[in-house]
């Protein structure tokens, strides 16, 4: 009897054993959590923002924060006080022309950051019904661990952006301090924003990678196969489209941003004279041009990323139409027409109707969207400098004269 529940506790036992086994196969191989859980680092430091003004009930529904609306007002008072302090600059210290180039980003930057915060308590219904619909379809990603650090980078390089512009921008010195953290905000908003944004990129782009794999993995298609396919595509599409009604408007004015920054630090670069003395200034002028046109790069490739992933699939698909058999067999003949015809509906259906990110009036997402708009930099840059004064930054100043115009 002892040796029968011995045996019994050993068999009992056994299984317990292989839990811990298994569960670290999981951490390693990446568990899928629903989106909200695996981005829940960038919704809780967006909630502190007030980007994320939306709230769980005890029913599970999403409505809005009205706490978190109350940090949003916060920061539209501080994006007024910024505007308000660029015109103050602009109307009474009398600045020169290439210090009010250099403002330009300042100014968009308040603009973004003001319009982003009325953007989001506006359409925060279209938000809601965005967070709704992804828990509703159960789209599920693997957690990324370095969250927290990117976030912490984000802030890190705020800080550089703020120390870089301030040395390049020749500010006056009765409001370089009152612009201090005007620009370590409209640094940090943007690229947080960039986050948040492309984490639910990030999601789509990996449910159509899922949906490629399975179109690519059947061998022997069925009627059933199609329809299941065209389910999944369906249901993307909607997804698609309830991103685009979010986040075609910041895309915009993001792009727009990254173009004037871009095109400042390059104004600035061009007109800083060649001397050994002035240097030192180079760097200041480099690092944030170079991260602005690296970011600017990665956010076009996105779209060009969802681009090979749309045609990987439309590829698969078209090759399932080549592959179906031509039904010989006058038993199966109708069955075979009738899977070619519906494997040949849903692949022009997929053709003509291909998944892009929207930009607002603009191309969709990809990277013709980046040569387009460097062209689109360089020429205006061209007009910058053309409308440069001769006798712009007179003065005795070291750091002045290494903006002067006897440069070109």
């Amino acid at each position: 009897m002892s040796a029968q529940t011995s045996d019994s506790g050993a068999e009992s036992e056994a299984p317990e054993a292989k839990i811990p086994d298994s569960s670290k196969k999981e951490q390693e191989d990446g568990e899928e959590l629903p989106f909200i859980e695996a981005f829940s680092v960038v919704f809780n430091v967006a909630s502190c923002l007030g980007l994320h003004i939306v709230r769980r009930d005890d029913l599970g529904v999403y409505r809005i924060s009205w706490w978190k609306v109350g940090t949003s007002l916060l920061s539209l008072i501080n994006a007024t006080i910024g505007f308000l302090t660029v015109g103050y600059i602009y109307l009474y210290t009398g600045i020169s022309y290439y210090q009010q180039v250099m403002l330009l980003p300042i100014v968009c930057g308040c603009f973004f950051y003001f319009y982003g915060y009325i953007l989001w308590m506006h359409t925060f219904r279209d938000y809601i019904n965005y967070l709704t619909v992804l828990e509703a379809n159960n789209l599920k990603i693997k957690k990324n661990v370095y969250l927290p650090l990117i976030i912490i980078g984000i802030a890190v390089y705020s800080f550089i952006y703020t120390c870089c512009l301030s040395l390049t921008a020749l500010l006056p010195r009765e409001t370089v301090y009152e612009l201090q953290s005007i620009l370590f905000v409209i640094s940090f908003i943007p690229s947080f924003l960039d986050l948040h944004m492309f984490s639910f990129v990030k999601l789509l782009i990996t449910a159509l990678a899922k949906l490629e794999k399975r179109v690519r993995g059947i061998e022997h298609w069925t009627t059933d196969d199609v329809s299941l396919v065209a389910q999944e595509w369906l249901r993307l599409c909607n997804l698609f489209h309830e991103h685009n009604k979010n986040f075609q408007y910041p895309l915009h004015i993001r792009l727009v941003l990254l173009m004037v920054q871009a095109m400042t630090f390059m104004f600035s670069l061009v007109v800083l004279r060649p001397s050994k003395s002035c240097l030192t200034l180079m760097l200041p002028t480099l690092v944030p041009l170079a991260e602005l046109s690296i970011r600017f790069l990665c956010v076009c490739l996105v779209g060009e990323i969802l681009r090979k992933t749309n045609y990987g699939m439309v590829e698969g698909l078209r090759e399932a139409v080549c592959a179906a058999p031509s039904g010989d067999e006058e038993v199966h003949c109708s069955k075979q027409v009738q899977l070619r015809q519906s494997l040949h509906n849903l692949l022009s259906r997929m053709e003509a109707r291909p998944l892009t990110f929207q930009i607002w009036g603009m191309d969709p997402l990809c990277g013709s969207t980046f040569v387009q708009n460097t062209g689109l930099v360089i020429t205006y840059l061209v007009i910058l400098l053309q409308l440069r004064s001769p006798f712009d930054l007179t003065t005795d100043s070291f750091t002045f004269q290494c903006f002067s115009n006897d440069t070109l």
